[in-house]
């Protein structure tokens, strides 16, 4: 199933801030060990480049990176939604998972349409030697100051790591400042809890059962332990952000 619309010409650049999380236990503490979180403008070309699911910049690891690409192809089925993004600097695959129990292939929708210009949010996955993304949001860019902003955003980068390199007790070069006051045209994902979150948004997203817990584990093990997805789980339950539906084991989102 494909979708056909046209829209802006692309351009790339990076940058990157970083945030801290925490890690609440299923008592609903709110402190706990922080893990550092990152997300970075990233361009096609630094994402084929980088070694395994592993992104680095100078010393500083990326978690998350966001893609300003054209969306080329749309390739829908029941399980899954494949996009193949476009940049001035190469092209990949980006795949947007959906829960099995979610319906017919006539049933799924594509949130953005080919050949339009879209800001991408995911991880990297590395499958026999072949880097793909694992798309936790996309959505349509229309406004021209964010591809300003990108390209600001890769000076931006390259002299925060490079001072960073050089004197690691220097602080940090302020962001480029975001287009009409707005950081991102989407919700970015900054911890833990909020990355799970969203995922069970999107994949649990027209289905009555929602996301499988064994499904969830699966998608984060390489990033988080099995105790702290149970602890986040508890904590956005607690939270009111997800409910259970069939069974204890499967969750979807009080927003969807």
């Amino acid at each position: 199933m494909a979708f056909n619309k046209g829209m802006h010409d692309s351009q790339t650049a990076a940058g990157f801030f970083d945030e801290s999380m925490t890690s609440p236990t299923v008592e609903k503490k709110r402190d706990g060990p922080k893990r550092d979180q990152s997300i970075g403008n990233v361009t096609i070309q630094q994402i084929l480049a980088c070694n395994g699911d592993s992104f680095t910049i100078g010393s500083m690891e990326i978690t998350l990176v966001k893609v300003l690409a054209r969306v080329k192809q749309i390739t829908v089925s029941a399980v899954k939604t494949e996009y193949l993004l476009e940049d001035e600097t190469g092209s990949m695959v980006g795949v947007q998972w959906r829960d099995g129990d979610s319906g017919n292939e006539e049933d799924v929708t594509s949130p953005v349409v080919e050949n339009s210009l879209c800001m991408v949010v995911g991880s990297i996955r590395e499958v026999e030697s072949k880097k793909n993304l694992l798309v936790l949001n996309i959505c349509a860019v229309d406004n021209p100051s964010l591809v300003t902003q990108h390209l600001l955003s890769i000076i931006h980068m390259k002299l925060s790591a490079a001072v960073m390199e050089a004197n690691p007790m220097a602080p940090a070069i302020a962001a480029p400042a975001a287009a009409n006051g707005h950081d991102n045209v989407m919700p970015v994902p900054t911890n833990k809890n909020e990355i799970i979150a969203l995922f069970i948004k999107k994949t649990g997203s027209g289905s009555e059962v929602g996301v499988n817990r064994d499904r969830i584990v699966q998608e984060f093990s390489k990033r988080y332990t099995v105790k702290e997805i149970d602890e986040a789980l508890a904590y956005l339950c607690d939270e009111g952000q997800l409910y259970t539906t069939s069974d204890d084991s499967h969750y979807k989102s009080a927003d969807d």
